[in-house]
């Protein structure tokens, strides 16, 4: 009877810790909606170092492009410097988007389009990861 009430008890807890697993980290497979994806401060470092090179960040249409070969339209009077060899992808292999806006900490915002590949809303879809909603 002791070995019988010691294993419900034992099943009881495991079942308490699983489940308090799967609400704090999400379902196997998926990402909790405002997880960070851990390129965002590899990427944020590198636009203030490029901000700090140029005087200036990225244009929209130059993007992240612009960390890895010097943008034709930059002036040619204007520094630059290679700061990343090539670009990271979110966690499903898309690559992350630029945003350039003075709402955004910094005067930027960078998003990833979330598992489906797809963004609505320019970062603020449900599945999206984006650097304003960390």
């Amino acid at each position: 009877m002791r070995k019988r009430a010691f294993a419900i008890a034992f099943l009881v807890t495991l079942a308490v810790i699983v489940g308090v697993a799967w609400l704090k980290i999400g379902a196997p497979g998926t990402i909790v909606a405002r997880a960070s994806p851990s390129d965002f401060p590899r990427l944020v470092a590198a636009l203030e170092m490029y901000r700090n090179i140029t005087g200036d960040l990225p244009t929209q249409s130059q993007g992240f492009q612009a960390l890895v070969e010097r943008p034709v339209d930059l002036l040619p009077d204007k520094k630059w410097q290679k700061l990343m060899t090539d670009l990271p992808l979110d966690p499903w292999g898309h690559p992350y988007l630029y945003l350039r806006n003075d709402r955004y900490s910094g005067g930027f915002g960078i998003y990833s389009m979330g598992k489906d590949g797809i963004s609505c809303s320019a970062g603020n879809d449900e599945d999206d990861l984006a650097s304003w909603r960390r």
